[in-house]
């Protein structure tokens, strides 16, 4: 759940993408609204309002998929070397 929080803070953070998208009627969308809602109390008008604005920028994206990377990467490496110790 909190990859979907990080992508949901992502998007509603960085909405003056380049490219303008409708995300608001994604079926993906409305499953994470109606979860972070539930789970972390947001208004679901508001976050409607800010998918509907939501503009794709793909380099956004790939950076973030980098740094997920690096960080399920690192996780790994301090499991590692905590299970040898």
């Amino acid at each position: 759940m909190h990859r979907k929080f990080a992508l949901a803070t992502t998007l509603i953070f960085t909405s003056w993408f380049v490219i303008q998208a409708d995300y608001s009627e994604h079926e993906e969308v409305a499953v994470l609204v109606d979860e972070l809602v539930s789970e972390y109390s947001f208004d679901a008008a508001t976050l409607m309002s800010v998918f509907k604005k939501v503009k794709n920028k793909p380099k956004i994206i790939e950076i973030w998929i980098v740094l997920q990377s690096l960080r399920i990467g690192l996780s790994i490496e301090k499991s590692s070397c905590n299970e040898s110790e």
